[in-house]
């Protein structure tokens, strides 16, 4: 057999083996891929969470520092928060609507709102977990595999043309 058709062989017999041991190594690891994943997302979320938490926290030591230092701030709080009306002469209050109210509060909403998105897990993943693809993909691996050796396994004939086998060897 010439050196080249050896080699082409070879590069053959590597690539589709390396294809099959591929398949049936993601179909029998896909779970702790997917598990893999689904840690990022989470760790991505509680990472979201936290950074909510330290600027809340920030915000509420601002407002407790004001607080402290300017009586005015208490004066302001009461009035939002227990609804008495300030009395000063010669002075207009303005009321908000609750409609207005409620149109302020969305509008903040969606500024607050991140526009990161937690990682998703990927399309393949998805697929390859659920249990048909996942047994599909582990026979379809070890198909090639066994395909691969039969058609490129096996010795092909020697410098004179024969194709020794055990029992013309023995005889």
């Amino acid at each position: 057999m010439p050196a080249i058709t050896r080699f082409f062989r070879f590069i053959l017999f590597t690539v589709f083996f390396i294809t099959g041991a591929s398949a049936v190594s993601i179909s029998i690891l896909v779970g702790e891929i997917d598990g893999y994943y689904e840690s990022r997302q989470q760790l991505a979320e509680i990472e979201a969470q936290n950074a909510e938490l330290t600027a809340l926290l920030k915000d509420y030591d601002m407002r407790i520092y004001q607080a402290r230092t300017n009586p005015d701030t208490i004066e302001k709080l009461q009035r939002v928060t227990l609804g008495i009306e300030p009395k000063a002469e010669d002075t207009i209050f303005p009321q908000a609507s609750p409609s207005q109210l409620k149109s302020v509060e969305q509008v903040l909403e969606t500024a607050e709102t991140p526009t990161d998105e937690a990682p998703v897990r990927p399309q393949w993943v998805v697929r390859c977990s659920e249990p048909r693809f996942r047994y599909a993909l582990f026979f379809a691996g070890f198909g090639l595999i066994l395909v691969n050796f039969i058609f490129f396994g096996r010795p092909g004939p020697y410098a004179d043309g024969e194709i020794r086998t055990v029992a013309s060897q023995t005889a």
